[in-house]
């Protein structure tokens, strides 16, 4: 069995050990750790004392890794991207696989970043809504406060606070709040 070649290297100006890298990248060392033992990094060698050393592009890989789960890449879809490099086709046809699964992901996020923006929508219609309820003087429980308002506008109440009101079954019986906690 063939040992893998460790590459003695001292720490210079241009090299970092792994808790300076994780210092750059926000990373912890656990995680660049993870990131080595899945293949997703590699130290450019060891010092004498067997201290990971990384070049600076290290510090590209690792955020580009961040930015990637940011995106909802997992760990083995990242190794999968990774993996494209090794199977010695053209570099056209690599970037044309990488090219793909990024426009894939490029419209799953303008999706969720629209869905987003509704919900931003709805969030501020519901803050203003509510900020009339800080002078309200009603006792009623939280749950009764958007059946019961006195508010004009109610009907037209964002989903948020439609949402809260409180459900009402057709075969029970109407009970007070402190019945139905018995």
């Amino acid at each position: 069995m063939k040992e893998a070649q460790i590459k003695i290297t001292e720490v210079s100006k241009n090299t970092m050990k792994v808790g300076d890298l994780a210092e750059k990248t926000g990373k912890t060392v656990r995680a660049l750790r993870l990131y080595e033992e899945l293949g997703l990094l590699e130290p450019s060698g060891r010092t004498k004392g067997q201290f990971r050393v990384y070049q600076e592009d290290a510090v590209y890989r690792v955020l580009w890794i961040s930015k990637l789960q940011v995106l909802g890449f997992t760990l083995p879809q990242i190794k999968d991207l990774l993996s494209l490099q090794a199977q010695g086709s053209m570099g056209s046809q690599i970037m044309g696989k990488i090219r793909q699964v990024y426009a894939k992901k490029l419209k799953e996020t303008q999706n969720i970043i629209a869905q987003m923006k509704t919900l931003e929508k709805e969030l501020i219609a519901s803050v203003q809504f509510l900020e009339s309820c800080a002078h309200c003087h009603r006792t009623s429980i939280p749950h009764d406060c958007t059946h019961d308002c006195q508010r004009a506008d109610k009907d037209q109440a964002p989903e948020l606070i439609k949402g809260f009101n409180r459900q009402e079954s057709l075969t029970e019986e109407t009970h007070t709040p402190q019945e139905a906690l018995c």
